[in-house]
């Protein structure tokens, strides 16, 4: 059997052993990276037969035909996979060992200026271009740093506008096959409370009275005609946030693009990294510091011109 069976069989296996441990996002999103960028490729070799030039063959192809952001993913989930194998008795070591493949890189503007940060007017621009129904959740993405999924599954009794606090208790993933789910956060940082400054605040009230559900248990953000009750799809969001960026000069805008401008703009106003870890939920200061980081190098570039003046 050692000999015998393939990276699919045992890509499959693997899946099954952690189906009953692993979120069904977790599991759907590490389901997809192996479908998608390692089976239909070497699927059907024998996993004890591929040798360390083998695996980085795979590797270096996977970054010639997928985007930025891709193969770091891609590559963690089989180094995984892999790890387990060795476990298991299927292989002796681990053949894929690629120095800085799993390293965290910031996608970047196209000129290469760094990620893409949103300023004051963009955000009111695209708020004002999305549908009305989701002008709010524009906002708490941008402004107030939330995920797609927290936005989704928001209800009534998580926003509290007298004191201008929303709650972060759960968030929502598409599940195919069945549907939007929702589960706790990934760490317990994840569950939170984020004070909404004045203007986020005026937009919650004036949505809560148009477009949520009604009662403390509504969504604040469901399908229009479901009364209160369906979950506004996520891919409803992006196509509408697409299109609104498209429509006010940037183009292929993306959720996350807005929950990176609201914590960049708040490291750029001086929060500190426990400020950023708090905001955004986070219980690794190294992802933290991303945010804070590209602040030293736009601080470089401002001292840099100080430094040639008379």
């Amino acid at each position: 059997e050692r000999r015998a069976i393939t990276v699919a069989e045992w890509a499959e296996k693997w899946l099954a052993a952690r189906a009953e441990t692993w979120k069904p996002s977790t599991l759907q999103a590490h389901t997809r990276r192996l479908r998608r960028h390692l089976l239909p490729y070497i699927g059907q070799e024998p996993l004890v037969t591929l040798t360390s030039a083998d695996w980085e063959t795979w590797y270096r192809r996977l970054r010639r035909r997928t985007s930025d952001g891709v193969p770091r993913t891609v590559y963690m989930t089989t180094s995984a996979m892999l790890h387990a194998a060795v476990s298991a008795g299927i292989i002796d070591s681990v053949p894929l060992s690629i120095p800085g493949a799993a390293r965290y890189r910031s996608v970047t503007d196209p000129d290469g200026s760094g990620p893409r940060v949103l300023t004051g007017s963009e955000i009111q621009a695209v708020a004002a271009a999305v549908p009305e129904r989701l002008r709010f959740a524009v906002l708490l993405a941008a402004v107030c740093g939330l995920r797609l999924g927290e936005v989704t599954a928001l209800r009534r009794h998580d926003l509290d506008l007298g004191a201008g606090i929303v709650h972060v208790r759960r968030s929502a993933t598409s599940i195919i096959e069945r549907g939007i789910v929702e589960h706790e956060p990934k760490s317990a940082a994840g569950r939170r409370r984020i004070a909404m400054p004045p203007s986020v605040k005026t937009s919650g009230s004036a949505h809560l009275s148009r477009h949520a559900g009604r009662g403390m248990q509504a969504l604040v953000f469901p399908r229009p005609d479901s009364n209160g009750r369906v979950h506004e799809h996520q891919n409803s969001l992006r196509r509408a946030l697409r299109r609104a960026g498209a429509t006010v000069g940037i183009p292929d805008l993306k959720w996350h693009q807005l929950r990176h401008t609201a914590l960049t703009r708040l490291a750029r106003a001086g929060a500190t990294t426990a400020d950023l870890m708090a905001v955004a939920g986070h219980s690794d200061v190294s992802v933290a510091m991303i945010y804070q980081h590209s602040e030293v190098e736009r601080g470089r570039g401002l001292l840099a011109s100080v430094d040639q003046m008379d």
